[in-house]
């Protein structure tokens, strides 16, 4: 029994060796059977802010700061973002964003949820910063929250959640002008 052992013990510690030494390729999207892409490392939200945080201040701009990690596996092409259940509508002006990088395209729906589309998409290893210039600012002072979801290349992306966008915004009265 033991002249078993030994020499499949050995063997494993000789493959498992083998595997720590040899070189790793890049890494690659996970592509599952129905097609569907992810990420193999998910994008960071890395920050979220405003020029503007007083209420009904217009000409705002929020920006989305979100970095591709260098063994993503995939290109970020799209982000979504949505508010999150908040006091006021916060409406952007898409055709007008300040400093649009070249091949960015912002669009916003219905129920207030941005798209943004990057063409080419952000390569990993790169960090883009997504300007959005709001309509005003909320009417009521809070934190409004907007959670933004990242979709690697392909037809069949699945999305995966960042995380929220924190924005806080004051009541003028609250500094005595």
């Amino acid at each position: 029994m033991d002249r078993l052992i030994y020499p499949v013990i050995y063997n494993l510690g000789f493959a498992l060796t083998l595997f720590a030494v040899l070189p790793i390729g890049a890494s690659e999207a996970v592509r599952l059977r129905d097609g569907k892409t992810y990420f193999n490392q998910v994008p960071q939200l890395v920050d979220a802010y405003t020029t503007q945080n007083l209420v009904n201040v217009t000409n705002a701009v929020y920006y989305f700061k979100v970095s591709v990690p260098k063994d993503a596996g995939e290109s970020l092409q799209r982000l979504e973002i949505k508010p999150y259940k908040s006091l006021d509508d916060v409406n952007f002006e898409v055709d007008n964003t300040v400093n649009n990088p070249t091949g960015i395209a912002i669009a916003q729906d219905q129920d207030k949820n941005i798209t943004v589309v990057f063409n080419p998409a952000i390569a990993p290893g790169e960090t883009i910063n997504i300007p959005l210039r709001a309509v005003r600012n909320p009417r009521y002072g809070g934190v409004y929250l907007f959670a933004v979801t990242a979709f690697p290349q392909g037809d069949t992306a699945h999305g995966q959640f960042l995380g929220y966008g924190r924005l806080n915004f004051y009541d003028s009265d609250r500094f005595g002008y």
